[in-house]
């Protein structure tokens, strides 16, 4: 028996657009254009997409062609290595750890692309380097698998560094070792030569 006739995109939805359980919802009318300047790095485009829309800082393609892999602006940023680009997504309120359909964060996608700076972007916004996807792996696990070794290096760094300042903020600050401190400071990138004293070390 023959399939019901595509009855075509429901009242005000674009031309592109298609009723699927994964989109109920008609999405932005400039969300496949906003998704393909965040592909090209095109921030000339985007700011006035965005202004006439908040909503598409957070689309992630559903309801479009770019919606089976679910990437956000910021995954595409993360993607192509725009550096710029994912600074101003992230100004404009994006979350970092805004998941694709595998459950992919954007620190997920810099992993894998081998992006270090990009993902320095995103560790220094706040991405948890621990975040689990759809396969049960880390940004770092993803990094090791691709043997992306400067990013590697970097979520080594990130997840040290996360640890520590968690057992640090989880103490009273008189329990706090210069050691731990020094080693904290400078997993931050603080260059701390000269300095021994704890009262310098907080102020």
């Amino acid at each position: 028996m023959a399939g019901a006739p595509d009855p075509g995109p429901p009242p005000g939805w674009p031309e592109w657009a298609r009723i699927s359980a994964s989109c109920p919802e008609p999405p932005p009318s400039d969300g496949k254009a906003w998704l393909e300047a965040a592909k090209r790095g095109d921030r000339h485009t985007m700011e006035p997409l965005l202004r006439g829309d908040a909503r598409l800082l957070t689309y992630d393609g559903k309801g479009c062609s770019l919606g089976f892999i679910g990437h956000t602006a910021l995954h595409w940023a993360a993607s192509k290595n725009y550096k710029d680009l994912a600074k101003w997504l992230i100004a404009e309120g994006l979350p970092v750890e805004s998941p694709n359909n595998a459950q992919s964060t954007p620190l997920h996608t810099a992993a894998q692309c081998g992006h270090d700076k990009v993902a320095e972007v995103l560790l220094d916004a706040g991405a948890s380097v621990h975040s689990i996807n759809a396969d049960k792996q880390t940004p770092l696990d993803v990094a090791q698998e691709r043997d992306q070794a400067a990013v590697v290096t970097l979520l080594q760094r990130g997840a040290v560094m996360g640890s520590l300042l968690l057992d640090l903020s989880g103490r009273e600050e008189a329990t706090w070792k210069v050691a731990e401190m020094k080693r904290a400071l400078t997993l931050g990138g603080v260059d701390i030569d000269g300095v021994a004293d704890k009262s310098e070390l907080l102020s």
